[in-house]
């Protein structure tokens, strides 16, 4: 048993199993894991944000769409 991040890894490790000498069968309980959902990326992205930069947060704004995240906003200076 196990977790994975993509199918590849799991198809990979049962592969690499089931042609050792000896082995009569394999059963794959290995599971990939879930990607979250935009909603949850998106709070997680809001929270990481507040704990770095208090100011201004209320002018920001964090979009996720899939896999991808877009922060947008204004700040008081480059290095901010």
């Amino acid at each position: 048993m196990g977790e994975v991040e993509w199918y590849y890894q799991k198809a990979y490790a049962e592969n690499a199993t089931e042609h050792l000498a000896g082995v009569k069968g394999v059963i794959n309980q290995i599971t990939i894991k879930t990607i979250p959902a935009s909603a949850e990326v998106e709070t997680a992205a809001i929270s990481a944000f507040w704990q770095n930069v208090p100011w201004g947060v209320n002018k920001s704004q964090v979009k996720s769409t899939g896999n991808m995240g877009v922060l947008r906003g204004e700040v008081r200076s480059h290095a901010e």
